[in-house]
């Protein structure tokens, strides 16, 4: 997803994106505002701040969630390329938090695994384990997404996104011997980065 980015408040179409607008707003030297929409509704907000004279990056973004759930997500970014204050440049993550629990839930429907995520308040995406790949249609999907699973052993599963015929993010799935955690791992399919890792309880 590439969105254009012109600090001056006026909202701007995400290219491939139908009815997605993001528009941006220089609040100071080091901090800066975005607001995304979809179809003309905020969808969320958020507060870009550079510190340590540019090489850090905090991302403050509180989306607005079907459940009223006051969420914030915070990702911290290091800089690898550029200077100054200035937001251009390359930025690589270092760490991610959340005010509101990832909790999702998944359910059984015929021969498809269902993802439910209570703070969107829908399914974001089935999984068939059979390989082949599905039109992607979740939450804030991107036009030409499919996916495709398969599964890797009795307690864990792949699941591959694809833009077009390129593989572009690939998550693992397990589930513990006991049955009370479920590991995620996470990484794009074509960069050599370091995997994210989620660690998730089982709720009772």
């Amino acid at each position: 997803m590439r969105d254009r980015v012109r600090m001056d408040g006026k909202d701007y179409p995400t290219p491939g994106i139908e009815g997605r607008t993001v528009s941006w707003t220089k609040v100071d030297d080091a901090v800066y505002e975005s607001i995304i929409k979809r179809d003309g509704l905020v969808i969320g907000t958020g507060r870009w701040i550079v510190s340590d004279g540019g090489k850090r990056l905090t991302q403050e973004t509180i989306p607005v969630r079907a459940n009223g759930d006051n969420d914030k997500n915070i990702i911290e970014y290091v800089r690898t390329s550029g200077a100054g204050n200035s937001l251009l440049g390359e930025w690589r993550p270092v760490s991610t938090r959340s005010a509101v629990p990832d909790l999702f839930v998944v359910t059984l429907a015929d021969d498809e695994l269902h993802v439910f995520y209570p703070k969107y308040g829908s399914t974001l995406y089935t999984m068939r384990l059979d390989g082949k790949m599905y039109a992607y249609t979740g939450f804030n999907a991107i036009p030409g997404t499919t996916s495709a699973a398969e599964a890797l052993g009795l307690r864990s599963l792949r699941r591959t996104m694809f833009q077009g015929q390129k593989p572009t993010l690939e998550t693992v799935m397990s589930v513990s011997p006991d049955g009370k955690t479920m590991t995620v791992t996470t990484h794009t399919s074509d960069r050599a980065d370091e995997a994210s890792l989620f660690v998730y309880e089982k709720q009772d």
